[in-house]
């Protein structure tokens, strides 16, 4: 019966967190959400020096007045393997 109760209790208690409110803002209005990128790319390239300033010259101009939050990542991208051959049998009836 412990076992049984204790199961019930792992199962429960996440949905139980995930039910509850979102946490409320200044003065209990929703949180602000960020505001959405005014300019995002993604490249893939053998030189990320070169494919950066190639993204770069992309940019729209700043706006007099406004703050800018800039990102700059680069990770390797891995190869997949390649599938093996897949070989075409003939399956005709004689």
């Amino acid at each position: 019966m412990i076992r049984a109760s204790l199961l019930l209790t792992l199962l429960i208690a996440p949905l139980s967190q995930a039910m509850e409110p979102m946490p409320k803002g200044p003065h209990g209005q929703p949180p602000l959400l960020p505001p959405a990128a005014l300019y995002q790319a993604s490249k893939q390239g053998g030189d990320p020096q070169a494919t950066a300033a190639e993204l770069t010259q992309l940019i729209p101009p700043a706006e007099k007045g406004k703050r800018y939050e800039v990102q700059v990542s680069v990770r390797e991208v891995r190869e997949l393997p390649t599938p093996p051959a897949q070989t075409q049998t003939n399956n005709r009836e004689r």
